[in-house]
């Protein structure tokens, strides 16, 4: 996460009176409870000012699916794109290569663009050496079938698991599919907003200590039994949109 959006979020959070008032408490747990609530606040305002605190990268996790480009079909239409994210739409024509038709208008040597491959497993991310897709293909498209291999979108630096399932060589109708990784569950984003900020940020501070049932504490992400600094730091550390 960019030092500008930490510190934003910071002053929002400090400047905002109406958003750390909680329903006032019986008389008898007032002082307790206050004090148990300034505690929880000092604390996240110690972790938001430790600017900058780096969004990792994101590895896609969740269930694969399959994509299937038929040979001989309209390469143009929506059905027959993999529209992975909004910005990298994999397709290809009746030959050649695969390429970004969101960004280009057929494929070169660097296509698909915004994307670099590699062998191996998107876990694995930090040692692989990744290369444009021919480059990695070898120049023989073909003979990527059914080896493991990971694609990095990269201005939205997403790792993805995918394994080519089949390809039509040459001038033969284009056709190819692949099984690839699709993202993850978002359980940081406790209000079903699609988004990771303030909203979770109080929810988490709300229900901070012991779960009081297991299997029903949202904000419980390190699955310990307990909402404590973990929670607070995974939350933080996935700060933003969810992928």
């Amino acid at each position: 996460m960019k030092r500008k959006v930490l510190c934003k979020v910071r002053a929002a959070l400090l400047a905002s009176g109406r958003a750390w008032r909680y329903p006032p408490m019986p008389r008898k747990h007032t002082r307790a409870a206050r004090t148990q609530l300034a505690a929880r606040l000092l604390l996240a305002s110690v972790v938001l000012a430790l600017c900058p605190i780096a969004r990792s990268q994101t590895v896609w996790d969740g269930p694969p699916i399959i994509f299937t480009r038929a040979n001989g079909v309209d390469w143009t239409l929506e059905k027959n794109q993999d529209r992975i994210t909004d910005i990298v739409w994999i397709t290809r024509k009746n030959s050649q290569g695969i390429y970004n038709i969101a960004t280009e208008s057929g494929y070169s040597g660097n296509s698909p663009a915004d994307t670099e491959w590699a062998f191996g497993s998107a876990a694995d991310w930090p040692d692989l050496t990744f290369q444009t897709w021919v480059q990695w293909a070898e120049f023989n498209p073909p003979a990527t079938v059914g080896q493991e291999a990971v694609v990095h979108l990269i201005s939205q630096d997403i790792y993805i698991d995918i394994t080519f399932l089949s390809w039509t060589c040459c001038a033969n109708g284009g056709g190819f599919s692949y099984e690839r990784s699709t993202p993850a569950a978002c359980p940081w984003d406790t209000d079903d907003s699609g988004d990771v900020g303030v909203k979770d940020l109080l929810f988490l501070l709300g229900t901070w200590g012991p779960c009081p049932k297991k299997g029903d504490c949202p904000a419980d992400f390190d699955e310990s039994s307990d909402v404590g600094v973990k929670d607070l730091l995974i939350l933080l550390g996935n700060w933003g949109p969810c992928p």
